[in-house]
């Protein structure tokens, strides 16, 4: 764990690396126009998650032309299982 902190504050993780834990109601997400999730970010408060849907649609913009970019609100029961972000970045925060 040390070793992944040290690398992280010294910018030398390997790319793509995106936290693993995701907390909050609301989200922004952005697919590809192939669909596929490129940003998937999870936030406690509304407030946060609009300031980030302006920044990341502001990357995706830039780097993935056609990409579609939706925030909304989970609902407490909602299965995330099918959600593939496997290969997904977090861009702009």
């Amino acid at each position: 764990m040390t070793r992944l902190r040290q690398a992280l504050e010294q910018s030398q993780v390997p790319a793509p690396y995106f936290p693993l834990g995701r907390f909050g109601r609301y989200f922004v997400t952005a697919k590809d126009i192939d669909g596929t999730i490129i940003s998937f970010s999870r936030f406690e408060r509304s407030a946060d998650r609009d300031f980030a849907a302006v920044a990341i649609r502001a990357e995706v913009a830039r780097s993935h032309p056609g990409a579609a970019v939706e925030s909304g609100v989970l609902d407490d029961c909602i299965n995330l299982s099918h959600f593939d972000v496997s290969g997904a970045v977090r861009v702009g925060m």
